[in-house]
């Protein structure tokens, strides 16, 4: 899942996910791997182009935030956004791995909190869950691990 902040946001968390996702997504290409955005359209493709394409990541739209809202995923606590720690990782994120964020556009919101979740081909979730933090270093890799464990692709 995709998330991030106001007029001009721009989130290094969302952007080393997706940049994971997509990876993972040519590696593995039995698994249908899906990102969710709350920017529209326009602002979305532009935000995946700039990043150098989707690669076999479906992106799907979602500027109501239903979806989010059936998979738990509600607004986030000035702890889960504004602790501290949150902008240093995001710094360190930057520093490290080169990953500094670019600006996502209309339609972002900074207090949407992310996810992710593995499902299996029966519909089973396998693994994963909302956010605890903007700054949650999520393990997409143990996601597919855990898919790949299993008999059937699935969808992540």
């Amino acid at each position: 899942m995709l998330s991030n902040a106001d007029s001009n946001p721009f989130s290094p968390v969302a952007e080393k996910i997706f940049l994971t996702l997509r990876s993972l997504s040519l590696s593995h290409p039995s698994i249908h791997f899906i990102a969710l955005s709350h920017c529209t359209p326009a602002s979305t493709n532009r935000w995946v182009s700039s990043l150098g394409g989707a690669g076999n990541v479906d992106i799907v739209i979602d500027a109501s935030r239903e979806l989010y809202a059936l998979w738990g995923l509600g607004m986030s606590s000035y702890a889960h956004l504004l602790n501290p720690r949150c902008g240093f990782n995001q710094i360190m994120l930057g520093r490290k791995e080169g990953v500094w964020g670019r600006e996502i556009g209309e339609g972002a919101c900074r207090w949407q909190v992310g996810g992710a979740w593995a499902v299996d081909g029966q519909g089973v979730v396998r693994w994963g869950g909302g956010m605890q933090s903007v700054d949650e270093a999520v393990d997409l890799d143990e996601g597919v691990r855990i898919l790949l464990g299993g008999t059937r692709p699935g969808v992540f």
